[in-house]
């Protein structure tokens, strides 16, 4: 017996015309109808993005917008009772600075320390300290401006040299070389010497003292046998 396997041919396929439509069927324009105020929000925020986008790109900047602000001159941070100590001069010496209120800028990372007390110990000899109404720092810088009523001595020493005393308004203090120095007026005194000039410069570490301009004083001398 034999099968034939050859293609069954159909009848042909008949559509419904759309006379022919079943009725009560919704039509392409109903169903979309219907279907629009559910596509409603994702139209609106379509054209939201695409207003706010436009608007970027088109809205002018001022120039100052355009520039990042300079860092203001207020300070960013004040402490009381400060009190801090480094090593200077490859650890020779011991520089201790202390205030009652102290303020950063950080403009130029300067301190400001108001009533400032400081004192400068070499590993040997006697120490030098000052005092001022105010001191101003530099985070980078060894020398420190005392302004104010500025005092500053060093002890009488063990080979019986008397206390030496500098006074001013303005004195500036470099702590990595034990220096001291002024470009105003200032006024010295070492047991009853007393003498005043226009500028001056002291090196702790070689005990020497240079008077300049409009030099004045009084010599005492030790009282004999």
């Amino acid at each position: 017996m034999s099968i034939d396997t050859g293609p069954v041919p159909l009848p042909p396929l008949t559509g419904r015309s759309p006379a022919e439509a079943v009725p009560g069927a919704p039509t392409w324009h109903g169903r979309l109808r219907h279907a629009w105020p559910s596509y409603l929000p994702v139209v609106m925020m379509a054209a939201l993005a695409a207003t706010t986008g436009w608007l970027a790109r088109n809205t002018p900047v001022p120039e100052d917008a355009r520039v990042a602000p300079s860092p203001s001159d207020e300070p960013d941070y004040r402490m009381r009772g400060f009190s801090v100590q480094r090593y200077t001069g490859n650890g020779a010496a011991q520089a201790v600075i202390e205030g009652n209120d102290t303020r950063h800028y950080p403009v130029d990372d300067r301190l400001e320390i108001d009533g400032a007390r400081l004192r400068w110990a070499p590993a040997e000899g006697p120490a030098l300290n000052a005092e001022a109404t105010r001191a101003t720092a530099q985070a980078q810088d060894d020398k420190v401006r005392l302004e104010g009523r500025v005092r500053v001595w060093r002890e009488a020493t063990p080979a019986g040299e008397a206390a030496l005393e500098f006074r001013g308004e303005e004195i500036i203090m470099d702590l990595a070389r034990g220096e001291v120095q002024s470009d105003r007026a200032v006024a010295l005194r070492q047991g009853d010497n007393v003498f005043e000039a226009d500028s001056l410069r002291y090196d702790h570490a070689s005990q020497t003292l240079t008077l300049t301009g409009g030099v004045r004083g009084t010599l005492r001398r030790p009282a004999g046998p």
